[in-house]
């Protein structure tokens, strides 16, 4: 069979059962060169929508942030590269921020540098941080902290509420402090 080179148009002659395996290079080299991972070919990866620009190729594990590798293993996470070709190096010591909320989201207008901090304060403001009983470990629901309170305020010990909630004197202390559950206000 015959066929015209993705890389370099050349026109190759293959076995037909080499085509039907997906051949579509005339020599590895060409294939090679053609799947070489450039600047120019990162783009093809985006999907532009009305709004948000969505990374198309390989995610992250940990986090599901996009992630490109240039030729040579250079690797990038995709919103970062983005970012950086229109507002230059993110500042040091600072992370970038997703306004829209959307990890696959590398659209430069949606990002901005920030702290740790501004990050935290940002998912919290929005909902999107699990705190008090919404923690899939918690010992402890909202009543619960009102009780503590509650026996606190009557005379009883830290040491002689913590067995009844199975948490030691010592976070109980935290609990009545306002250091945890500080969320959690009024009095049963």
């Amino acid at each position: 069979m015959i066929g015209t080179c993705l890389e370099c148009n050349r026109i190759f002659e293959a076995p037909a059962s080499r085509f039907r395996e997906g051949k579509k290079f005339c020599s590895q080299l060409c294939r090679r060169l053609y799947w070489a991972a450039t600047p120019d070919k990162f783009w093809t990866y985006v999907n532009k929508t009305e709004t948000c620009w969505l990374w198309m190729g390989s995610r992250t594990s940990e986090d599901g942030y996009g992630q490109y590798e240039f030729t040579g293993g250079v690797r990038v996470l995709a919103h970062i590269y983005s970012y950086e070709q229109v507002y230059g190096p993110v500042p040091k010591g600072k992370i970038l921020l997703h306004s829209c909320d959307s990890q696959p989201c590398i659209n430069p207008d949606h990002l901005s540098p920030g702290s740790y901090r501004d990050n935290t304060q940002d998912a919290l403001s929005k909902g999107r941080m699990a705190f008090g009983e919404r923690v899939g470990c918690s010992k402890l629901t909202d009543k619960d902290v009102l009780n503590i309170r509650t026996l606190y305020k009557g005379g009883w010990t830290q040491k002689r509420i913590a067995p009844f909630y199975n948490i030691s004197a010592h976070q109980i202390g935290r609990v009545v402090s306002g250091k945890n559950w500080g969320h959690v206000t009024g009095v049963q």
